[in-house]
């Protein structure tokens, strides 16, 4: 499965979300959450209760810190404090 990013918006939620659902059996399927059809992949993911905005994030820069070069890895951190409002910029 190709690696996605939360600045891929819906492709990045329908990823994790068929990564922790199992067996779906359709798109639609993946948005349902304790009988409840969401509108978008991300509802259903925030639904799920799973992660945070800012776990979104750890998440992601864990995965590109083995894959990555530090170019890609500057340019990820200045877009997310830019474009996203990631706000804890804070070393974990």
């Amino acid at each position: 499965m190709y690696q996605a990013n939360p600045f891929q918006g819906e492709v990045y939620y329908l990823r994790r979300l068929l990564m922790i659902v199992p067996g779906p059996t359709s798109f639609n399927n993946l948005r349902v959450v304790d009988g409840v059809l969401y509108d978008s992949f991300k509802a259903a993911y925030r639904a799920r209760g799973i992660i945070s905005h800012e776990s979104d994030w750890v998440d992601c820069f864990n995965k590109a810190k083995d894959m990555r070069t530090g170019w890609y890895l500057r340019r990820l951190l200045i877009s997310a404090l830019l474009y996203s409002g990631l706000a804890n910029t804070r070393p974990i």
